[in-house]
C-alpha cells in the first residue's frame, strides 16, 4: 500500500499478536515527487515464547473487548495490546493481544479521507501476565485459604 505519513513514521517496524494470527507492519519513505520507497523491513516471525502472556480478543461491534483467553507472546513483542478502530458512523472494533513497544509508541491516529474519520487507538501495559503469576498466584491463594481454614 502506498500512502502519504508523517516523516516521523518513516522506517518503522513492528509487529501485533492475537490468537488468529499475527500483523507485521513496515514503513519506508522517500521524499521527492513521484519516488519510489525501497522495500520496509518487517521483523521475522519467531515461535520463541518471552514469558508475557496477555488477554486476546477481537470485538467488530464496539471499541471494547475483554475475554479470559489469553495468547503467549514471542520474540520482541512484550506489551500487552488493546487496539481499537473507530470509522465514524461505520465500524468500531478492538483487538487484544501482544505487541512490540513501537506498535505501542504509535499512540493514537486519526485520518481524515474527506468522506470518513477513521481513529486507531494502540493502548499499551507492559509486561501482562507473566508465566509464573499465572502458576504461583492460584498456589499462593490456596495455602492462604487452607491456613484460614486449618
Amino acid at each position: 500500500m502506498r500512502g502519504c505519513v508523517p516523516s516521523s513514521q518513516c522506517n518503522f517496524s513492528g509487529t501485533m499478536s492475537k490468537t488468529q494470527g499475527r500483523i507485521a507492519v513496515g514503513i519506508s519513505c522517500c521524499s521527492s515527487d513521484d519516488c519510489t520507497p525501497t522495500l520496509p523491513t518487517v521483523p521475522t516471525k519467531s515461535s520463541i515464547p518471552n514469558g508475557v502472556i496477555c488477554q486476546t480478543c477481537i470485538s467488530n461491534q464496539s471499541t471494547w473487548c475483554y475475554t479470559s483467553d489469553t495468547i503467549q507472546c514471542t520474540a520482541d513483542e512484550n506489551m500487552c495490546l488493546l487496539q481499537t478502530t473507530e470509522i465514524t458512523g461505520l465500524f468500531s472494533g478492538a483487538m487484544r493481544g501482544c505487541a512490540t513497544k513501537s506498535i505501542c509508541d504509535l499512540g493514537s491516529q486519526s485520518y481524515n479521507t474527506g468522506e470518513l474519520t477513521i481513529e486507531v487507538t494502540f493502548t499499551c501495559t507492559s509486561g501482562g501476565i507473566s508465566a509464573h503469576k499465572v502458576v504461583l498466584t492460584p498456589a499462593i491463594l490456596c495455602l492462604l485459604l487452607l491456613k484460614l481454614f486449618l
